[in-house]
């Protein structure tokens, strides 16, 4: 009997990958060999550095987004997120039933002024082409990468007697965040010139309101069916558990934390900077001024709908997905895609987490997958070799409330078992 691809060794799925023409093979080595990093990569990403700690790596392999197959890594230390994008994208065609709507790549910084006189903004709008000319002179490469100044807005200030500038950019294939600090602490004093203020601060803002991905959807309701229950019922439930989660923030706040789970991981696995992706989705949960959902899904004829709206500030050069080995090795797996690209991949991860999340909720519950999941972590706490894990989660998921004392005991069995089998072997 063929296993799944989870139920196979680490090993056996690098193989298979190697086979399917996805890893070559010195990327199934370096995967394998789980070298640490060296101390140069350790001090020139960190402070005060005394170590190093490991995150597994799982693959989501088969995913079809805008029509170019994806083997999506995750980095995470829970098992259900990686098996809910699993089953979310196999509720989706493997990613077929998934539209691209809209995606940017841009962000937006912040200068500051105060004790500015009352004809301040009318000098500021005045300077915009100037202001503009020492933007670029502080990143003379940024054209040439892509990028560009797309906007400098005169804006009124957070406080009395102050003004800002609200700058936008499109930092090519990088994340952007030094290429705007860098744009921002040029502009500054220039602007404070002009208007005869103090500048406060000038920094880019992780509010990303101005430049998101929005992917949707669209999936037969037979999809969804269970054997106790029907694709329709399950479906116009998913649809009530999501509208919940457009008034009532206690529950949206759970909602977009499943989102995130996937998005994260794959931020995270990229070498992306998982604080920033985190901060600007939640931020846009809460722009019209209550805090909701980030996707929405509706019922409609024999389809269920879902589409899912957020800044995804994330990079495909330069910082962590440099320096990291293991960054650019999974991006590699990814196909190099371009930030666009990634943007797409991971909404299209976040709406897959959330589907099989609120499939899971209208259904059996949360907890039996979950905790399924959860029973080879159990194993390995009381001491099951990797052979082990398998069989022994196995036994876990049969018991109603397991322990550790419970696995302790039937780990002693299984080895008892397998001792008494090799010697009348």
């Amino acid at each position: 009997m063929t296993k799944k691809f989870w139920q196979l060794t680490p090993a056996e799925r690098q193989a298979l990958l190697v086979d399917q023409g996805i890893l070559s093979v010195d990327q199934a080595q370096f995967w394998s060999a789980q070298q640490p990093l060296p101390e140069t990569v350790l001090t020139g990403l960190s402070e005060n550095v005394i170590g190093q700690m490991s995150l597994p790596v799982g693959v989501v392999p088969g995913v079809v987004i805008a029509g170019t197959p994806r083997t999506i890594p995750l980095a995470t230390e829970e098992p259900s997120v990686v098996a809910a994008i699993n089953h979310g994208f196999k509720m989706l065609d493997q990613g077929r039933d998934l539209t691209i709507i809209a995606n940017a790549h841009a962000l937006t910084g912040q200068v500051a002024l105060q004790n500015v006189s009352a004809y301040a903004a009318q000098e500021l709008q005045a300077n915009l082409s100037r202001l503009t000319a020492i933007g670029y002179a502080a990143h003379p490469t940024l054209k040439s990468h892509g990028g560009r100044i797309e906007r400098i807005t005169v804006a009124p200030g957070a406080v009395d007697d102050s003004l800002q500038l609200l700058v936008t950019v499109t930092p090519g294939e990088a994340m952007g965040a030094n290429i705007m600090n860098d744009i921002l602490e040029a502009v500054a004093p220039a602007a404070a010139e002009v208007t005869g203020g103090a500048v406060l601060f000038a920094v880019l803002t992780n509010d990303g309101r101005d430049s998101v991905t929005q992917v949707q959807a669209a999936l037969p309701l037979a999809n969804l069916q269970t054997p106790s229950h029907s694709g329709r019922t399950v479906g116009q439930r998913i649809a009530a558990i999501a509208d919940w989660a457009q008034q009532d923030s206690r529950r949206a706040v759970t909602h977009n934390k499943g989102i995130m789970n996937g998005v994260a991981a794959l931020a995270l696995a990229t070498g992306n900077d998982t604080r920033a992706v985190n901060a600007a989705a939640h931020a846009y949960a809460a722009s019209s001024g209550t805090y909701r959902g980030l996707s929405i899904w509706r019922v409609q004829d024999d389809t269920l709908v879902g589409t899912i709206t957020l800044p995804i500030p994330v990079g495909t050069v330069g910082g962590a997905t440099k320096v990291l080995p293991s960054a650019q090795q999974a991006l590699t797996l990814l196909g190099r895609p371009t930030v666009l690209q990634l943007q797409a991949i991971a909404a299209s991860v976040g709406l897959a987490a959330n589907l099989a999340a609120l499939h899971a909720l209208v259904t059996d519950g949360i907890q039996r997958g979950h905790m399924r999941l959860q029973y080879g972590s159990l194993a390995v706490r009381v001491g099951a070799t990797a052979a082990e894990i398998a069989p022994l989660a196995a036994q876990l998921a049969t018991v109603g409330r397991p322990s550790e004392a419970l696995a302790q005991q039937l780990l002693a069995q299984l080895r008892a078992k397998e001792k008494d089998h090799g010697h009348r072997d």
